[in-house]
């Protein structure tokens, strides 16, 4: 069954919707997340923007511990004549989809702000989309989105309520973002260790790094901004307007000139992305605050 319906999939493929699926899928990409995610940290709410990126990191932690786990390889691995699309964004296991499960925490923690069940059910909606998109560019099996699905919803959900009541007292965020980077602090010497001494050989690990670092990274952030900075969201449209523009394009920046300028090594793809979430969380609104972009709340 999982066979044909990828078959189908391939055989009903042409340009058109082969565009129309990819920029389906990007929903489920770090770029629009993390476009997004600091658009609604910077500008809209400190508050949301914590409890929506602490939920989908965490959520794409264990998307990728269970991509270990499974070690189910991908459809275009094992069936002949597939001719997958964007097989440049499938470079792990297959077992759960990690767009899938990537887009339904970060929608369906972002409607839950709101409590209202239509827009719970269009954050599914949307979900159910991006699961599709891996289907038709033949990249997953149906079990991968199935499961990307539910586990991205039952982390979401968890995750939501979790940090609702932690983000509400300054103390307990604050020891909840500390032991976070502590954790995966620990996690990520653990594993550069490892790889420097025996290598890892043939296990695709390197997602795992860059989710922990981003991470760590936004924890210290985090935790640093409650002790440091303490910025406002209260900004005039003109000042929100420079302070996304600039932000993203320092962010996007940051992540190209340090791909190209560090060594493809997984101690170096953990200094990369441990500096992105830093950047985002602490160290541009720091710089903000200092250019009177933000001012203190």
């Amino acid at each position: 069954m999982q066979e044909s319906i990828l078959y189908f999939f391939r055989d009903i493929s042409n340009p058109v919707l082969d565009k129309i699926f990819t920029i389906i899928t990007m929903l489920g990409e770090e770029y629009f997340i993390i476009a997004v995610i600091s658009l609604v940290y910077w500008n809209i709410s400190k508050r949301y923007g914590f409890i929506l990126t602490l939920s989908f990191l965490v959520s794409a932690a264990s998307s990728e511990i269970l991509k270990l786990l499974f070690h189910t390889k991908r459809p275009f691995e094992v069936l002949e004549n597939l001719r997958p699309v964007r097989v440049e964004t499938a470079l792990g296991y297959s077992f759960p989809s990690g767009h899938t499960q990537a887009a339904t925490s970060f929608f369906v923690t972002g409607s839950l702000f709101y409590k209202k069940i239509n827009l719970v059910i269009l954050a599914l909606v949307i979900s159910a989309l991006v699961a599709l998109s891996r289907l038709y560019l033949r990249v997953h099996w149906l079990i991968d989105v199935i499961g990307g699905l539910a586990i991205g919803f039952v982390i979401s959900i968890i995750m939501y309520f979790i940090l609702d009541e932690i983000s509400k007292n300054v103390k307990r965020r604050s020891m909840f973002v500390l032991a976070s980077f502590i954790v995966t602090s620990i996690a990520l010497v653990v594993l550069n260790i490892f790889e420097l001494a025996a290598g890892f050989g043939d296990i695709k690990i390197k997602s795992v790094f860059k989710v922990l670092s981003v991470l760590g990274g936004c924890s210290l952030g985090f935790f640093l901004e409650d002790k440091i900075i303490k910025f406002s969201n209260k900004n005039s449209f003109v000042k929100k307007t420079i302070v996304f523009v600039l932000g993203i394009a320092t962010t996007l920046f940051f992540m190209i000139a340090l791909k190209k300028v560090f060594p493809e090594k997984y101690l170096f793809d953990s200094i990369r992305y441990f500096f992105i979430g830093f950047w985002i969380a602490f160290l541009y609104p720091l710089l903000c605050l200092n250019f009177k972009l933000f001012s203190r709340g």
